[in-house]
């Protein structure tokens, strides 16, 4: 099972501070709102890759933040190639172009990746 990652927003009522810096990568208590989401997902058995969806303007910064994760499934970073909140693909155009561009034929569970749990 996949588990897509859904973090191409551009996070516009949390300006100035998301205005050049993911929402997701945001750190509480030392920990990204990402790691403390898949830290608990990446438990899970049936699940054999994380897939997080991008823009344009953060990729780069999950990217940056791949290498240095120390979670035990490997991590798909992928850019849907917005660069704008305005030109954003949106939840349910993301996963349809994650599904595509990583050919997914399997289960996927679905998240967002600024949830604070």
């Amino acid at each position: 099972m996949k588990c897509l990652i859904l973090a191409a927003g551009y996070a516009t009522r949390l300006y100035p501070l998301t205005k050049n810096f993911p929402k997701p990568l945001l750190e509480i208590a030392g920990k990204s709102i990402l790691y403390r989401l898949l830290e608990d997902i990446d438990l899970i058995p049936e699940i054999n890759e994380h897939i997080i969806i991008s823009n344009a303007r953060y990729y780069d910064h999950f990217v940056e933040w791949k290498e240095k994760s120390t979670l035990k499934n490997p991590i798909t970073i992928i850019n849907d190639g917005s660069e704008s909140n305005e030109t954003r693909l949106g939840a349910v155009r993301d996963i349809q172009f994650a599904i595509e561009s990583c050919n997914i034929d399997d289960d996927i569970l679905v998240i967002a990746g600024d949830n604070v749990i």
